[in-house]
C-alpha cells in the first residue's frame, strides 16, 4: 500500500532482515541479533505480524505482534502482544504510527484478531489513544526504569 509521498506499508519478508536490523540499532541505539528477530517475529504464523513502511525501498517504520492464542470468556482466540515499533529518526513526528498501525490493524481485524496488547513508550505520546489504546493497569511502583510507560494497555483491533 503506497500512500502517494513515496511511503509504502508492506509485510515484512525474509529478505528486509538486513534493513530492519540497521533500523533497529538506529531506533535503539543497540544491536539485535538476525537470529532473535527471526525467533521473535518470522515464526510460522496465519497471520501478517509484522510490518514495514519503506521509502526508497529502505524500511522507515517497522510495526509489528507476536501472535498467540488467548482464551477469552472461555473461547480461544488470536491476539497480538505488540513489540518492536521503531521509526527512523528522519522520519519521526510525521505520522506513521497512527497511518501504519491503523493499517496493520485493519489487515489483523480481517484475519480476525481479537485484540492487541502491549506498552506503548512515551515516543507514542497522545497516538495510544488515538489508536484506541486503554490502559489495563500501571506500572508497578520501583518497577523498571526503561522508557516504557510501563502500563499494560491494549486496543481492540475486532468489534
Amino acid at each position: 500500500m503506497a500512500d502517494g509521498g513515496g511511503i509504502t506499508v508492506r509485510p515484512c519478508r525474509a529478505d528486509d532482515e538486513r534493513g530492519v536490523l540497521e533500523l533497529f540499532q538506529r531506533s535503539f541505539g543497540r544491536p539485535l541479533s538476525a537470529e532473535h528477530w527471526r525467533w521473535k517475529l518470522l515464526r510460522p504464523s496465519t497471520i501478517e505480524n509484522a510490518w514495514l513502511a519503506t521509502s526508497e525501498n529502505k524500511p522507515i517504520f517497522h510495526y509489528a505482534g507476536i501472535p498467540t492464542r488467548f482464551l477469552l470468556a472461555q473461547a480461544p482466540v488470536d491476539m497480538m502482544v505488540s513489540v518492536d515499533t521503531m521509526t527512523a529518526p528522519e522520519f519521526r513526528r510525521r505520522g506513521l504510527l497512527t497511518q501504519v498501525a491503523a493499517q496493520v490493524y485493519a489487515a489483523w481485524r480481517a484475519a480476525q484478531v481479537a485484540f492487541v496488547i502491549g506498552l506503548p513508550n512515551q515516543q507514542w505520546g497522545s497516538r495510544a489513544a488515538a489508536l484506541g489504546w486503554e490502559r489495563l493497569w500501571p506500572r508497578p511502583a520501583g518497577y523498571g526504569t526503561g522508557s516504557s510507560t510501563g502500563a499494560c494497555e491494549a486496543t481492540t483491533v475486532c468489534s
